[in-house]
């Protein structure tokens, strides 16, 4: 389907469990209204649009309705709409790209995922972009870590709950942008403060740019946070 805006035109490709659009050579999957007069509306924030300055498409893994990794060697991953060249790969059949989605899947667990993304990425080391959203992750997967140079991660749309889950996201000294809104975490107390305090490389977390008061509310937050912890454990020391 094909809409015109503003004389350009948006390629909508849709399926089975949401759509994804073209606009302007830049792949989105975000929702679309169609209002009475027939236009369609992007329903997007500050900052929801992405364009990430791939040199490849991201592989995209999304929608398959899988549970497992393993279940995804077997299959092709989504055509890249509106291109008949296909994803670029090596001498190797590798795919030449930093990104990688897996959203609206059943994923529980990515254990293997640093082995899936060695056997089908020609440079594994250089993953920036993970998209993990709308999956069953209950817990924020320890094997993220395996990739230093993450700039790009969607977990929004799972059931985590512990929110101290975030803390080990502080160790990806690369990662800019975060999502983890619908999680259950989400609803507690201080989550946006807690988050940003604890990754402080963020400039975008939940598809919304980080203002400079916030930044500074956070730092605050996690000095009385953290430093009430210090100190009490510094007492019990005493006892």
């Amino acid at each position: 389907t094909v809409f015109k805006i503003f004389n350009m035109r948006i390629k909508v490709f849709i399926y089975k469990n949401g759509c994804y659009f073209c606009f302007s050579n830049i792949l989105v999957s975000r929702p679309l209204i169609i209002n009475q007069n027939g236009i369609a509306a992007m329903t997007e924030r500050k900052g929801r649009i992405d364009c990430h300055g791939e040199t490849s498409p991201p592989v995209n893994y999304g929608f398959m309705e899988i549970s497992k990794l393993e279940d995804m060697l077997d299959q092709e991953p989504r055509p890249i709409p509106n291109s008949k060249k296909g994803y670029k790969k090596d001498k190797n059949g590798k795919f030449m790209s930093n990104g990688l989605l897996l959203n609206s899947n059943g994923i529980e667990s990515v254990a293997s995922l640093p082995e899936f993304v060695t056997e089908l990425f020609a440079s594994p080391s250089n993953l920036s972009w993970i998209d993990l959203s709308h999956n069953c992750l209950t817990t924020i997967p320890d094997v993220l870590l395996s990739f230093p140079n993450l700039q790009i991660l969607n977990l929004h749309s799972n059931r985590i709950e512990d929110l101290q889950q975030v803390e080990k996201l502080g160790q990806l000294r690369q990662l800019k942008k975060l999502s983890l809104h619908a999680n259950p975490i989400e609803k507690q107390k201080g989550y946006f403060y807690f988050v940003l305090g604890l990754v402080p490389t963020l400039n975008t977390l939940d598809f919304s740019g980080i203002t400079k008061g916030e930044r500074k509310s956070a730092e605050t937050w996690k000095k009385m946070v953290f430093g009430t912890k210090k100190k009490r454990r510094s007492d019990d020391d005493d006892y």
